[in-house]
């Protein structure tokens, strides 16, 4: 499990860095979606909800809305130098954001609580068998918070 924090990450070119102070206890997931896979130019995306007033950023960013597959956009947050999305914000859920979790300093730590559309999975892709997977994903957001802050969901 992801601890609490603090935690580090920064962009490719290292001109933009952030301190995530606290995850409130929430954890990484593994996003294998089409939009996922096309915008990570990889089989999958590790997003880690938050709360931006818990993200101290160090450096510039460039802001661009992005429109969703559900007609709904979402303003990705990246660094203007080597384009590293750092994170993501929606007019929808003020105040808590996407967090791109590959780009933590100890990325190779994580563990995906759940990996979402595991439908749309390259087939090349294993996951462990004891992985808690969704065809798509939950509607109910508290299904989410059970999910990915399981101490809540207790």
């Amino acid at each position: 499990m992801l601890g609490n924090g603090p935690h580090e990450g920064g962009c490719a070119c290292g001109k933009v860095r952030y301190v995530l102070r606290e995850t409130g206890g929430m954890q990484p997931y593994a996003c294998h979606c089409r939009d996922c896979q096309s915008r990570s130019g990889s089989a999958a995306m590790v997003n880690l909800h938050i709360s931006l007033d818990q993200l101290e950023i160090v450096g510039e960013l460039i802001d661009a809305d992005v429109a969703k597959p559900d007609g709904s956009s979402v303003t990705q947050h990246a660094c203007p130098a080597c384009l590293t999305r750092i994170c993501s914000s929606s007019k929808t859920r003020p105040g808590t954001g996407i967090l791109r979790a590959g780009i933590l300093d100890a990325s190779d730590e994580l563990q995906p609580a759940v990996h979402l559309w595991t439908s749309r999975k390259q087939p090349w892709l294993t996951i462990a068998d004891d992985a808690v997977t969704f065809e798509t994903q939950p509607d109910d957001p508290l299904e989410w918070i059970r999910l990915l802050r399981p101490a809540a969901g207790s």
